[in-house]
């Protein structure tokens, strides 16, 4: 289904913001280096917008929001995977074949989740994010 999901889409910044080519117009993810880069956009948004953060699609969101103050143990991280496979897969454009969700404490009160697609030959994640669970923020996405 990976294939599915890749398809040319507008080119935004993890806030939110569309970016601008150098003619003026939208860009959009067709002259991305990463070639997997609309699908790792979908993972983005699904990761960082909170509970119903996304107008469009306010069902679709793994709620990171929800396990803030929260202290991190191996329950936590196992339903931070649990709700990111969920929002991942809820609209059916990836299914649980296409991906692996890893999550583990850097810090204390800081995970790494890391996204890893299935048989596409990458050997590193097409997407990690520090999620502070303290204070309830992305600290940084790669």
């Amino acid at each position: 289904m990976i294939n599915r999901a890749n398809k040319a889409d507008l080119w935004f910044t993890t806030d939110g913001d569309f970016l601008i080519d150098d003619a003026g117009d939208l860009r959009d993810t067709k002259d991305a280096d990463n070639t997997f880069e609309s699908v790792r956009q979908l993972i983005v948004h699904r990761l960082v917008c909170n509970k119903n953060g996304w107008q469009l699609h306010p069902e679709i969101s793994a709620g990171l929001d929800r396990f803030v103050g929260r202290g991190v143990n191996d329950l936590l991280l196992e339903r931070m995977r649990f709700e990111i496979a969920a929002a991942l897969t809820a609209d059916g454009v990836l299914s649980t074949s296409d991906f692996r969700v890893i999550a583990s404490e850097i810090l204390p009160g800081m995970v790494i989740i890391a996204v890893y697609l299935v048989a596409t030959g990458l050997e590193k994640p097409l997407l990690s994010i520090v999620y502070d669970v303290a204070h309830g923020s992305v600290v940084k996405v790669k």
